[in-house]
């Protein structure tokens, strides 16, 4: 009876011993189906279509495996072309992970060059076998770290210097004597300073003016322009100019702005000089407008064309001034 063998996925009902009819045929086929599949021990191109599983306790020993890619390696136990690449399966089962070449000839690991071949030849001036030094530590830090001694830092007795204090307040503050910088004495100079000017004296706090102290200078001053010759100035204001100084209108004689442009009247008692009464109008009407003007005080007057003020006084001469306004 015969026994059926497959040969590459043939079966094959090859004769058993004691057959006498139609066994040399089935013989035939199976034998050359064996010598067709066969590896040839002078090697050649023998393609399969499937995997070989050689199970989990045992491999095959050779001198090299080469890959079916074009321009493969010629040398080494595993020779692989340039395109080639090994693989490992990620630990999530989600993708391989590589290892190739890339255009470069430089191996890359999953896309990233991997650094073979370079290394530290010199730093810092020393080659070859290099000794770290703590100099070299500073220079790469950048700074000098603390001591083996106080590794963290701390301050320790005596170390504490005023220099630090400054440096870590960023000034200088008061010193142990008045540390709350209490002022214990003032000056003159000090108030200046924090008043930002200089003040009136202690004779004359408010400033008022006093007899004679009006000026020619001190007229420019307040208008802001020079005025006319025998005062020390020669006024121009829009266009006007030559004004009136010294005039001394008596109630008879009152003053009358001929001008065809206002001007004001600055009235200084001189010494004992009591203006009684001031009045100002238009027409032949007046209005008082100060009684008793004396000493120590100043006061302006604006008239326009038309105006007229008059004045009673006792004492010397007051000094009227009459500014184009």
């Amino acid at each position: 009876m015969s026994i059926a063998l497959t040969v590459n996925g043939v079966v094959y009902n090859y004769p058993s011993p004691g057959d006498t009819v139609n066994w040399g045929q089935p013989a035939t086929q199976w034998a050359a189906a064996v010598t067709a599949n066969l590896v040839p021990r002078t090697g050649g191109s023998f393609p399969i279509t499937g995997e070989i599983d050689l199970g989990s306790t045992s491999g095959m020993k050779m001198g090299y495996m080469k890959t079916e890619t074009a321009t493969p390696a010629s040398s080494g136990v595993i020779r692989l072309a340039n395109a080639d690449q090994l693989s490992w399966r990620n630990a999530g089962n989600t993708a391989d992970i590589y290892l190739t070449l890339d255009a470069s000839n430089n191996l890359s690991f999953n896309g990233t060059a991997v650094a073979i071949g370079s290394y530290v030849s010199s730093f810092n001036g020393s080659s070859g076998a290099i000794t770290l030094t703590g100099t070299m530590v500073d220079t790469a830090l950048g700074y000098t770290p603390y001591n083996a001694t106080n590794p963290s830092g701390y301050l320790t007795s005596g170390t504490l210097t005023g220099v630090m204090v400054d440096t870590a307040l960023g000034y200088t503050p008061y010193n142990a004597t008045n540390p709350a910088g209490y002022l214990v004495g003032i000056s003159g100079a000090m108030v200046t300073a924090a008043l930002g000017y200089t003040p009136y004296n202690t004779t004359n706090p408010s400033g008022y003016l006093t007899s004679g102290t009006l000026t020619g200078a001190m007229v420019n001053t307040a208008l802001g322009y020079t005025a006319q010759a025998n005062l020390g100035y020669t006024p121009t204001v829009d266009g006007h100019t030559n004004a009136v100084s010294s005039i001394t209108p008596g109630s008879s004689t009152p003053w009358t702005n001929s001008n065809s442009y206002p001007v004001s009247i600055l009235i200084n008692p001189n010494g004992s000089t009591i203006f009684t009464l001031i009045q100002f109008g238009r027409g032949g009407v007046y209005h008082t407008i100060a009684t008793n003007i004396s000493n120590n005080q100043c006061l302006p007057i604006t008239l326009s064309p038309g105006d007229s003020f008059s004045t009673t006084y006792t004492g010397s001469d007051p000094t009227i001034l009459v500014i184009p306004r």
